[in-house]
């Protein structure tokens, strides 16, 4: 092989590794960066199925690695207030969201692309789930039954 064979080999691998993080048979023993590897988010519900919640909903947020910058500033609520953000893990935070009184709708909890960083300072994902809710408080009206 000539000295250019050589560098057209070297050239293959090297894109292989930074398009795709692909090192042919190393990969099992080398964790290498990706460019495409940003943290990423899941924002989960206590509320399970479609069915309306009544009272205050628990939203975890789970990311892929542990982050920066992450706070109660960079949560939007519509429909909803929230209550205090609170760390359980190196990353997962959990926040209670109290739906809007008197009210029926759906609520939207999201997070912003950008909002928080991973230790390396990559900007992360958005992310966002909805939940629907009822707090109309039933009136009876008339005599009860005898």
């Amino acid at each position: 092989m000539n000295k250019f064979g050589i560098l057209a080999k070297i050239g293959s691998i090297f894109r292989d590794l930074f398009e795709h993080g692909n090192i042919g048979p190393f990969q099992d023993k080398f964790n290498f960066w990706k460019p495409d590897d940003i943290p990423s988010l899941v924002i989960r519900s206590n509320s399970t199925g479609a069915d309306p919640v009544t009272g205050p909903v628990q939203f975890t947020f789970d990311f892929s690695e542990p982050v920066n910058g992450f706070d109660i500033g960079c949560i939007t609520v519509t429909d909803g207030a929230k209550d205090l953000l609170q760390q359980v893990t190196n990353t997962s935070y959990s926040l209670e969201v109290i739906p809007r009184p008197n009210n029926s709708g759906i609520m939207t909890v999201s997070v912003a692309a950008g909002c928080y960083t991973n230790l390396a300072g990559e900007a992360g994902r958005a992310a966002k789930i909805t939940q629907p809710f009822n707090t109309i408080q039933s009136i009876l009206i008339g005599s009860p039954p005898s």
